[in-house]
């Protein structure tokens, strides 16, 4: 090809990638310039325009009728009813223009509720890059038909696709066979709960899943009880999901399980739950499990798990401790891994995790089931602390920090990973040499003030 040929295809690119540019740029400011703020009260009226006085009543209206790409719908105070439905897997509320509902007074006064006579409820689909959804509670969604094909309907009060879904709140719902709670196969959930969601039928999936390459951050579930599956599901490939909580549920089985290809759960914690297997489980072997903590959990089930049973995978730089298992011919409560050459286990803390006899130690807190076999097959397991008391500050009161003269202090092995990241209680991962577990020593401050 000629230096003319060359210089004629670059001209031909660069003119393209500019179109490109300025259409999209173009695109933007025509959104912004036709965006319009609608709002919905309970004192409204569909027939009213929208505006801040003369407001809609419902939500339905607001986005079938009149929200487009660019707008807002601000919700008020007060408990608005979900319109019912005719369809399963078909959402109250579908977001799939780029437009913003908030309810502008918190998800505390913005409620949504279903009406009695019709209550298995698909509530919000966030399916737009562009489209947000803040500041509402869903409650109150009792699931009650049994009846085959539809009592394993797929039917989360919010499904995000897409966009994103900010600060609000699952709560108080009953499942028969349905999956209840948020769902994310995309876009982000950030800040929102769920919490006190049960369910009456085996198998059925509540709480927080994530089964596509979303980013979940910051939520928390809270209080929940199914029968046979976990609260915290994160099998989508890609995901992220950081600093987000698991507490005080009971009746599944793991509390979090993270089983998606090359899916990251980092800086999250677990505690006070009850379940009849492993608290945390992790199979896949390009998932990782990073700077979590796993703490004051119970097991009743399977002998040979405990706070985190690793079949394939990495953990690294968690603790796990004051964990029980009640099973009365149960080898390990703290930490269990398979005997797969697929796992690593690297600056972890298992320490003061208990058996159904009460006996705790190396035994209580560790089982490598391809060291203790003589698989041939046997994972990695480097610089982890489950032998020797790692002198946390204030374990009865649940603070897992390091103290003066732990020998986890600057223990570990540095990874790549750890040079702009934050430990659990958000200090830099590391100085000098890494600690093991989830928290990092913080050097003593000097100040010197000149006057």
């Amino acid at each position: 090809m000629t230096s003319n040929n060359i210089c004629v295809k670059l001209r031909n690119l660069i003119a393209h990638s500019a179109f490109r540019i300025v259409a999209a740029l173009l695109f933007a400011a025509a959104l912004q310039a036709r965006a319009t703020e609608y709002w919905v009260a309970t004192d409204g009226a569909d027939t009213n325009p929208g505006t801040s006085d003369a407001p809609f009543a419902t939500l339905e209206y607001a986005l079938s009728q009149k929200a487009q790409n660019g707008d807002t719908v601000k919700v008020r105070t007060g408990t608005y009813t979900i319109p019912a439905q005719s369809a399963y897997n078909t959402p109250a509320y579908n977001l799939t223009n780029a437009v913003s509902v908030i309810g502008v007074d918190g998800p505390e006064n913005t409620i949504f509720a279903p009406p009695a006579a019709n209550k298995n409820i698909h509530v919000f689909r966030v399916n737009n890059a562009n489209a947000t959804l803040s500041g509402v509670t869903v409650t109150n969604a009792a699931f009650t038909f049994k009846a085959d094909p539809y009592y394993r309907t797929w039917s989360p009060q919010i499904y995000v696709l897409q966009g994103l879904a900010t600060n609000c709140v699952v709560r108080d719902i009953t499942a028969w066979g349905h999956p209840a709670g948020i769902t994310a196969s995309g876009g982000s959930v950030v800040d929102c709960v769920v919490n006190n969601v049960t369910v009456q039928k085996d198998y059925a999936k509540i709480g927080i899943q994530v089964t596509g390459p979303a980013i979940v951050r910051g939520c928390r579930v809270i209080g929940c009880t199914p029968k046979g599956n976990p609260y915290f599901i994160v099998s989508g490939a890609n995901a992220v999901v950081s600093d987000c909580e698991v507490a005080r549920c009971s009746g599944g089985a793991s509390i979090l399980s993270l089983t998606g290809a090359g899916a990251l759960v980092s800086n999250c914690i677990v505690t006070n739950n009850s379940g009849t297997a492993s608290v945390v489980s992790v199979n896949n072997e390009t998932a990782t499990l990073r700077n979590c903590l796993v703490a004051g959990n119970s097991t009743s089930g399977k002998t040979s798990v405990g706070g985190i049973y690793l079949s394939n995978g990495t953990v690294e730089n968690c603790t796990v401790a004051s964990n029980r298992n009640t099973n009365a011919g149960a080898t390990c409560a703290g930490v269990s891994l398979a005997a797969s050459a697929d796992v690593v286990l690297r600056n972890v803390i298992s320490w003061g995790n208990t058996l159904s006899d009460g006996s705790t130690g190396t035994a209580a807190n560790f089982k490598d089931a391809g060291a203790d076999e003589g698989a041939a097959a046997q994972g990695t397991v480097e610089t982890c602390l489950y032998d020797q008391d790692p002198l946390f500050k204030n374990a009865a009161n649940g603070d897992y920090s390091l103290a003066s003269g732990s020998p986890a202090r600057d223990a570990g092995t540095n990874q790549e990973w750890m040079k702009n990241a934050f430990d659990l209680a958000g200090n830099k991962r590391r100085a000098g040499r890494v600690d093991i577990g989830c928290y990092e020593s913080q050097s003593a401050s000097f100040f010197i003030i000149v006057r």
